[in-house]
């Protein structure tokens, strides 16, 4: 099976390049390079498939778009730490000796201990990450050719953009939460 044509046409424009000395990046290499990313595509082929998730449009019902919820749930719930939960079965919350009043304080976070976590940290961590996934999704939305209004588009871009940075903010705060002294 012959390469994939946009690096055959790559491969054409370097044997008409000349010789190495006329090309600024010693063109040998490119060469080489570029037959080396050929090889896999003699042997594997890319599979062409037509996946198409809509939103209940008017061509389709609503229920297309369920399994992608559902995929979404499992993500949320394996990334929160399901089963490390069930494994492990921590407890919700931790409590913690406040050092000024010496009193007991609820804590949601295990500091310190990178291999722990208590339900809510977990919890907390996967919603985090599925927020900066949703953002990523409705990034992907934006840029489908089936959004025409301006307003959609616009409205799609910066929730995803606050999204993705709002899921950053938090996964660094909590990271700093758990290992207290890092990266500082």
């Amino acid at each position: 099976m012959p390469p994939p044509k946009a690096l055959q046409k790559q491969l054409q424009e370097q044997k008409k390049g000349g010789d190495a000395a006329e090309q600024p990046h010693g063109g040998g290499a490119l060469r080489g390079l570029g037959s080396v990313l050929c090889a896999p595509f003699g042997v594997l082929r890319c599979p062409n498939m037509k996946l198409r998730i809509s939103l209940g449009t008017s061509d389709s019902s609503g229920l297309s778009f369920s399994p992608f919820l559902l995929l979404f749930a499992l993500y949320f719930l394996i990334i929160s730490g399901a089963v490390y939960v069930v494994i492990n079965q921590p407890p919700s919350m931790g409590t913690d000796r406040d050092p000024k009043t010496g009193g007991l304080r609820h804590v949601a976070f295990m500091g310190g201990r990178i291999n722990g976590q208590y339900i809510m940290e977990g919890l907390s961590a996967g919603l985090a990450m599925a927020l900066g996934g949703a953002g990523f999704v409705m990034l992907d939305r934006a840029n489908d050719k089936h959004v025409t209004i301006v307003n959609n588009r616009m409205m799609l871009t910066i929730s995803g953009m606050i999204s993705i940075l709002s899921s950053l903010g938090l996964c660094q705060l909590f990271v700093r939460i758990k290992i207290p002294n890092y990266l500082l």
